[in-house]
């Protein structure tokens, strides 16, 4: 999933601008790199939020996690699954 198709993406019509910015960003820096390179920028950006008093919710960051891990090899992916569930937990 790419900005453009998450910019169209109904789920996020009504995201909070600074929040799609936030996200598109991170899925722009994290673009190809494997998920140890891409934990920093995922970490940078809850606090980011954080910040700013906002937080994505379970299915923005569901479908943020989906965007980050187009391009990743079946173990990445596999570790990326194992994040996912600690997002959740943790409520990014």
């Amino acid at each position: 999933m790419n900005k453009l198709n998450l910019e169209n993406n109904p789920a996020f019509k009504n995201m909070h601008p600074l929040k799609l910015k936030v996200m598109t960003d991170l899925i722009q820096a994290t673009e190809g790199k494997p998920i140890a390179q891409s934990l920093p920028a995922l970490l940078s950006a809850k606090q980011q939020l954080n910040a700013l008093g906002l937080s994505f919710s379970q299915e923005e960051t569901s479908l943020l996690i989906d965007a980050v891990s187009n391009n990743l090899s079946p173990e990445n992916k596999s570790k990326l699954d194992a994040m996912k569930l600690f997002m959740q937990q943790n409520s990014m």
